[in-house]
């Protein structure tokens, strides 16, 4: 089974700022020609700079370092196709989606609230479009 991170259940080790995040998109793979959108936040030193995604039908969002996304590609056959920086000015309102997020079950729907529709919702909570 290709590298996709892992369900995560607490976000304070990680020591993230939550003051931005670059949006990654990548090429589809399987069954989903459309492509794929991660997340990925910055973190205070010492903190571990994370990606997140919803990576299944129903299941709760997944974590990975940074350092692991190499992998990710490689092993689930991607691409880097594009990068997109978001500033977040209300981060409090973010890190309290994300510390919600990761504890429910993300209902994918294909269309609706996919990959796109959960790092949406992240941005919109940290006061960006």
């Amino acid at each position: 089974m290709a590298f996709d991170g892992a369900p995560i259940s607490s976000l304070a080790s990680l020591r993230l700022t939550h003051t931005s995040c670059e949006l990654l998109i990548v090429s589809g793979s399987g069954p989903n020609i459309a492509g794929h959108m991660l997340m990925e936040l910055p973190a205070e030193p010492g903190g571990t700079k994370s990606i997140f995604h919803i990576g299944a039908v129903y299941d709760y969002p997944y974590w990975m370092a940074s350092a692991d996304f190499g992998r990710y590609l490689r092993e689930n056959k991607k691409t880097e196709l594009g990068r997109k920086h978001i500033s977040l000015p209300k981060p409090a309102d973010a890190r309290t989606w994300l510390t919600t997020a990761i504890g429910k079950k993300w209902p994918w729907g294909g269309i609706v609230n996919n990959c796109v529709s959960f790092c949406e919702e992240y941005i919109a909570a940290g006061g960006s479009t």
